[in-house]
């Protein structure tokens, strides 16, 4: 438990430290997962875009509930759909390689490696920040399911 708390102030600290510098959009995220039933908290960043239309996007979440606390680090590559984009709205799908490592009440810890496939909408606010609303579905041992909101800092 202790390690999850660190690694995740860990990534926050980094983000911060890059978004502080003007290097890359940031954020904070917050939502609930099923399977476990978690209420869970975390962070996100675009750090690359390799190809237009296409971002590297590492995230965080850290759960908690079900009896069981949850550190999920994520390597996502996202598309937005220009096409789709109107009125400062736009939608993005991807997936990504997923590490969770559970901590369970009394009963040990585990490490699970799966595939994560999501999608989301975005809004463009007047300050140039985002907000996004991302759906997450889990293949193999890790979350099935995860709804979280989220705040890009640009």
């Amino acid at each position: 438990m202790r390690h999850a708390i660190t690694g995740s102030l860990l990534m926050l600290a980094v983000f911060t430290a890059s978004a502080e510098a003007g290097t890359i959009p940031w954020g904070p995220r917050a939502g609930f997962s099923l399977k476990p039933d978690q209420f869970v908290i975390g962070g996100h960043a675009k750090v690359a875009e390799p190809v237009a239309g296409w971002s590297i996007q590492p995230n965080f979440d850290l759960g908690f509930g079900d009896n069981t606390t949850t550190l999920q680090i994520n390597g996502d590559f996202a598309y937005t759909f220009p096409e789709l984009e109107t009125y400062n709205w736009g939608w993005y799908a991807g997936a990504g390689l997923t590490w969770a490592t559970y901590w369970f009440s009394g009963a040990g810890s585990r490490g699970e490696i799966g595939l994560s496939i999501l999608g989301g909408v975005s809004r463009i606010l007047n300050n140039e920040n985002r907000l996004s609303l991302e759906l997450r579905f889990g293949i193999d041992d890790i979350p099935e399911f995860m709804l979280t909101l989220g705040y890009w800092i640009f």
